[in-house]
């Protein structure tokens, strides 16, 4: 699913780059067509799916943290996934952020498409994905997106996004700040996020598959 997987597949399975074809995933994720009832705060940023060991999610909230106690309009939704365990509420409010860090669920595709366009950019710190699906559902709903620089997200994210090291908790909130701040930057990534999302369908993905299903057919 990325060129990424593919140089793991060879380094850890020992299989011939010959043996091995890349086909991307793509999206069916729309803009929102028409309203829904969420109750989002007005400002906010956006973590999307399960918050995991390898989603780096405990270092991005340890990022901004600084971020939204300077900023007292800024939030963070947490869309889909678990909701907060105990631990992380508690760590929630011994930081001061109760109330700022947010969990929302999502019951279809509509309501999950007016949470990223209503964000003011996704942040996606995760240290490892395969693909990262997340990048195409934000594009395709204009919504700008600070990358982690790691695994397959350059890939798919290309020049549409700004990266950060994900390890790095100042690499994370200035980029963050970059993007928060500067409207002309943002709607420069919206502009270029819908182009490139483009590049990515599941037209492309099938004739991709029945190629590969042709040629080991013969």
């Amino acid at each position: 699913i990325s060129e990424n997987t593919k140089k793991d597949i060879i380094k850890f399975y020992g299989i011939e780059e010959s043996k091995i074809e890349v086909i991307y995933w793509a999206t069916t994720l729309k803009p929102p067509q028409k309203k829904v009832n969420l109750d989002l705060p007005k400002k906010y940023i956006m973590f999307v799916g399960n918050r995991g060991k390898y989603k780096n999610f405990n270092r991005f909230i340890n990022a901004c943290t600084p971020l939204l106690k300077d900023d007292l309009e800024l939030n963070i939704v947490c869309a889909g996934s678990s909701a907060f365990s105990k631990e992380e509420k508690k760590k929630f409010e011994e930081e001061g952020l109760g109330g700022r860090v947010l969990h929302v669920r999502f019951k279809d595709d509509e309501e999950l498409a007016c949470i990223y366009s209503s964000a003011i950019c996704l942040v996606y710190p995760s240290l490892y994905e395969g693909f990262g699906s997340p990048i195409l559902e934000a594009f395709s709903c204009g919504c700008p997106i600070v990358l982690s620089n790691r695994s397959s997200l350059p890939e798919i994210g290309g020049d549409a996004v700004v990266m950060f090291n994900p390890e790095d908790e100042k690499s994370i909130v200035n980029s963050v700040v970059e993007v928060v701040y500067d409207k002309k930057l943002r709607e420069s990534m919206i502009k270029k996020g819908k182009e490139r999302v483009k590049m990515f369908t599941y037209d492309r993905t099938i004739d991709n598959y029945l190629k590969v299903f042709r040629e080991i057919s013969r």
